[in-house]
């Protein structure tokens, strides 16, 4: 199956097994996905994903910084005199209306 390597090479050697097999087909040939992925492992073929990272979480660059009110030392006397906590949320209840996160 030399079309697995002109196709990957025509691709700037971005596209791995689902577009290879997707164009394969696209071309009429008739080919099983393990087929063209034994194909592509034979000939040490990878697919790269040149997507750009985006974070999802922009700091604000004129925020004040939140004050240390204990001085970072988590160590109390008797229970009850510091109280921490975490901004993190429990996942919903299954059938629950709330939405996730």
């Amino acid at each position: 199956m030399h079309e697995i390597t002109v196709l990957h090479i025509a691709s700037r050697r971005a596209y791995g097994v689902p577009r290879v097999r997707a164009e394969l087909r696209w071309l009429g040939r008739r080919v099983n996905r393990t087929r063209v992925a034994r194909a592509i492992r034979e000939r040490d073929i990878r697919g790269v994903t040149r997507r750009k990272h985006c974070p999802l979480t922009r700091p604000d660059k004129k925020a004040v910084p939140a004050l240390d009110l204990i001085g970072r030392d988590f160590h109390a006397e008797r229970p009850g005199a510091k109280l921490v906590g975490d901004n993190t949320h429990p996942p919903p209840r299954a059938g629950s209306a709330l939405p996730a996160g």
